[in-house]
């Protein structure tokens, strides 16, 4: 009865492991840049953490940044739990090359201690010329 009880306790447990697995996320929108934009994209975080510390919670907006390009503005929503950051299209010129399949990294420091950096989903990067 016991082992019983002790597998299923790790089953619940690995089942909630992979289920964090699959919510983590950072999504970049809109899914194309356009380069020679004047607007701005927003990144959005969500279940990240570091060494235990929720990267949304705990993020110093102030370092975080997304190829070179600082955030314009930031919003903590959904109880602490999604980080949305906004960055000018335009200072990713000269730093991010056209395509279709192109990942942005996005780091930063974390309040009190600890940093972090984050790979993207891939997005479309077109340079104004292109469909």
């Amino acid at each position: 009865m016991k082992k019983l009880f002790a597998l299923a306790i790790v089953a619940i447990l690995l089942a909630g492991l992979i289920g964090l697995a699959m919510a983590r996320c950072t999504r970049v929108t809109p899914a194309t840049i356009d380069l020679s934009s004047e607007g701005m994209f927003k990144v959005t975080i969500w279940d990240e953490y570091v060494d235990g510390k929720s990267i949304a919670e705990n993020a110093d907006t102030s370092t975080v940044t997304c190829e070179g390009a600082s955030a314009v503005r930031s919003q903590l929503t959904g109880n602490d739990k999604k980080l949305m950051l906004w960055f000018n299209i335009r200072d990713l010129v000269g730093v991010v090359e056209s395509g279709d399949e192109v990942e942005l990294t996005v780091n930063g420091n974390l309040s009190g201690d600890g940093s972090f950096d984050l790979t993207c989903e891939p997005i479309r990067v077109i340079s104004g010329e292109e469909e």
